[in-house]
């Protein structure tokens, strides 16, 4: 009776400790499952806090997933993660899964495919090394598999180059300036048990790696599992001849759709039914399960040698002692005298085939035709309204094409012509779908693969930074929790500095990806531009920069989301007729009220004042550095720093007003405390308020000369508006310095105005009204509507 196991997914094992074991994953993959990917796997990557998600695909069979699948229906490629083809002269075949934290690495290496089979159902070998603060032993072969990832990814675009290449080591102390040392050397990694990578590369097959290590004259066992061979079994006899003394088990399932089925006879070759062994008897469900496992084991004496990875038996996989295996592959090597191996995984070879081989159909034969584009897209990158394509000319062009960009609801074409520098760009405004890109000849054939559209602005944000991570989990805690208020100040001053820094290093043209110079706190990277060379240039890093937009859409988003629920909870239980319930939930909404300390009234203010003070200290840094660099940018996170630090003290010092509680104080030590709060939080919004739109109005006066002619930006500009006016009426409001300090209020204003002109009524009022609500009107539309009747004063 076969033995029943549960579905298991790999990821769900990977280690998360409360602020997660690892930030950034890399996986390499032959096929993949789009739809399964992007609506489960990398939610369980996500769950284990992993931020920076990036797979490398084989380009053809990537090529054939997405003639089955609409971007209508893939939320989150090209936003949350991105995925790379990679073009081999066979197969792009390596199923490598690396993991990056601040202190740690981990890397699983196995046969399994980003694939539903791949992560459950079939029957799979995966292996890893871990390197921690507590323990190095592995470093050698983590070290070695990263750098054959990042091999790949100074092969791909700019962007991707960036992503895996320079911000994962940047942000991971296991791969920082690591060497690219000796290949395919054995490691001890326990007593008793050593281990070495294998891959085939320029001058070096898999095939000759293992006559390197194996002393093959003296097998006398060999043990193969496979699901696909030679047709003829090269790679099988061309074993046993390497290994004179051996006998060669090969375990095979009898449904093998790739078999060896024009082999002759070979005395010391014996084929096995997979199903038969210890492994091959389990069970999922009711699932035919395909034995998907590539396992070569050799037993000399009293050790054993065992390879589990991603190569099969075949010629492309192993590669020949003379050349090089055609596809991309990569195995790991293990060696003891103590271990079981064939135990351990189950394989031990019970019952001969039943099956004659040449009576096996091979039925897969057609899947190992790549497919010929005389157009190769490497990689689409979107930002600021420009999509700009990677490619590679495989024959001369003899037509006219179109590039088509579709999002699953409508496709768009434009005109395609090569420029001789494999890029091509042009204007185009994407919606919030994922979007893919193809090329078509004059008659509508397909030339070139599809890939999918990098939308560079929303993935910069999944940069595995600690100020980016931390920015991501209070965005995270609000979406899934709610934003309750004045949070953000716990929040935004830590990661100001870090953010722009970030932001600025992005844009440093002169920046060596393999530098490791530190930075003191508080000291912005040198940018080197030339404004001659550049005339396009500082509009467009404008409208790129934009990591801390989310959080200020997030907490507003969150608190429509909130009053929403109430009004919604208060119609049902009017309509039912719970006028109780009803009562109950409005007077909870009342009196959400923050409650005063006799000894804490000074906190609020000086929470708001650190806030901005900081911010003050960053335009001027700001201003600073690009008088002295010649550069003239007012960046979306300029705008966004700006809104976040002036509603962080709008919110404690103005629209709170009416929520602050002096809970059971006498009538004395209240008159007197409230006193004393108010004062503090009017000093606030006179001198630190004041002075942080005094700072910004000059910052954009001097460096937004030209400011970028494009919707995202618009909006954000928009919404800087917005907590101008929002902030000029609560000084209206509340300050008892209006005369003292108007006339410098309405300058500032006045100037911001003429500058990024007025937002539009209509959808303030609509911004505006939650807020009101949220904050006990605080602050009404009405009431912004007098501050501008002020302003044209």
């Amino acid at each position: 009776m076969a033995k029943k196991e549960t579905e298991h997914v790999l990821f769900q094992d990977l280690p998360c400790g409360r602020n997660g074991k690892f930030h950034s994953a890399v996986l390499t993959t032959y096929s993949m499952d789009l739809l399964h990917f992007d609506s489960h796997l990398r939610n369980v990557l996500r769950r284990k806090q992993i931020c920076s998600i990036n797979i490398f695909a084989d380009t053809d069979q990537m090529n054939k997933s997405l003639e089955y699948v609409s971007p209508l229906y893939m939320q989150s490629i090209g936003r949350d993660y991105c995925v790379t083809n990679v073009s081999a002269k066979g197969a792009f075949h390596p199923k490598i899964n690396f993991f990056a934290g601040d202190n740690a690495a981990m890397v699983l290496i196995g046969s399994g495919n980003l694939t539903v089979p791949g992560h459950g159902k079939n029957h799979e070998a995966f292996t890893g090394f871990m390197v921690d603060e507590e323990n190095d032993t592995h470093l050698p072969l983590v070290v070695e598999c990263w750098n054959y990832i990042n091999r790949l990814a100074k092969e791909s675009g700019e962007f991707e180059k960036r992503r895996i290449a320079r911000e994962i080591p940047e942000n991971c102390t296991v791969l920082k300036d690591v060497a690219d040392e000796v290949h395919h050397q054995l490691w001890k990694i326990a007593n008793n048990l050593n281990a070495a990578l294998l891959y085939n590369e320029k001058g070096s097959s898999i095939l000759q790696q293992i006559t390197e290590i194996i002393p093959l004259n003296d097998v006398t066992k060999v043990t193969i599992a496979s699901p696909f061979f030679d047709e003829d079994g090269e790679t099988l006899v061309t074993l046993a001849d390497l290994c004179p003394n051996a006998q060669v088990n090969v375990l095979i399932q009898e449904s093998c759709t790739l078999p060896p089925h024009k082999m002759k006879s070979h005395p010391r070759i014996k084929f096995y039914d997979f199903d038969e062994t210890k492994r091959g008897k389990t069970t999922i469900m009711n699932y035919d399960r395909l034995a998907h496992v590539k396992l070569f084991h050799f037993v000399v004496d009293d050790t054993e040698y065992c390879i589990v990875g991603s190569a099969n038996a075949t010629k492309p996989g192993l590669g020949t002692l003379s050349h090089r295996g055609i596809n991309e592959e990569f195995c790991v090597l293990y060696v003891s005298d103590q271990k079981n191996f064939l135990n351990v995984l189950g394989l031990n070879p019970k019952k001969s085939c039943t099956i004659q081989l040449q009576n096996i159909e091979r039925k897969g034969a057609a899947t190992d035709k790549k497919l010929h584009h005389c157009i190769e897209l490497q990689s689409a990158v979107y930002q600021s309204q420009s999509i700009t394509i990677t490619y590679k000319l495989k024959e001369d062009l003899q037509d006219i094409y179109s590039l088509i960009i579709d999002n699953g609801i409508e496709t768009s074409s434009y005109d395609f012509a090569d420029n001789n520098e494999n890029k091509f760009s042009i204007k185009v405004v994407l919606g919030k779908h994922s979007a893919m890109c193809y090329v078509c000849d004059s008659e509508g054939n397909l030339v070139s693969n599809r890939i999918f559209v990098n939308k560079i602005e929303q993935l910069d944000a999944t940069n595995p930074s600690q100020a980016s991570r931390t920015l991501n989990q209070f965005i995270s805690q609000i979406e899934s929790e709610g934003y309750e208020g004045m949070e953000i100040t716990n929040v935004l001053a830590s990661v100001m500095w870090s953010i722009v820094e970030e932001s600025n290093e992005q844009v440093n043209t002169s920046h060596a990806s393999g530098s490791s110079k530190k930075r003191d706190k508080g000291n912005l990277p040198e940018i080197d531009f030339n404004a001659t060379q550049n005339n396009d240039m500082f509009s467009v890093l404008a409208s790129k920069i934009d990591h801390s937009s989310r959080l200020v859409e997030c907490i507003e988003e969150s608190i429509r989301k909130k009053l929403k629920s109430l009004d919604d909870d208060l119609k049902e239980e009017e309509e039912e007729g719970n006028t109780e319930e009803s009562n109950e939930r409005t007077n909870d909404k009342d009196s959400d009220y923050i409650v005063i300390s006799s000894h804490g009234y000074e906190q609020f203010a000086k929470s708001a004042s650190n806030v901005l003070n900081e911010y003050c200290k960053l335009i001027a840094k700001r201003s600073e550095q690009m008088q002295e660099r010649g550069i003239a940018i007012v960046t979306k996170d300029d705008l966004n720093f700006f809104c976040l630090s002036m509603f962080a003290a709008i919110e404690i010092c103005g629209l709170n007003r009416m929520r602050y509680d002096f809970g059971d104080m006498n009538s004395m030590e209240k008159s007197y405390h409230q006193k004393k709060l108010y004062e503090s939080l009017d000093r606030c919004l006179d001198r630190d308020c004041l002075t942080a739109l005094e700072g910004f109005e000059s910052f954009c006066n001097k460096f937004g000369k030209n400011l970028p002619d494009e919707e995202d930006y618009r909006n954000k500009a928009h919404r800087t508006m917005k907590y101008v006016l929002l902030y000029a009426t609560v000084f209206y409001q509340y300050t008892l310095n209006r005369k003292l300090c108007g006339d410098k209020v309405n300058k500032a204003c006045k100037s911001l105005i003429a500058k990024f002109g007025l937002p539009d009524m209509d959808k303030l009022q609509k911004e505006i009204e939650p807020l009101s609500q949220r904050y006990d009107s605080s602050v009404t539309f009405r009431q912004i509507q007098r501050t501008l009747k002020e302003l044209n004063a």
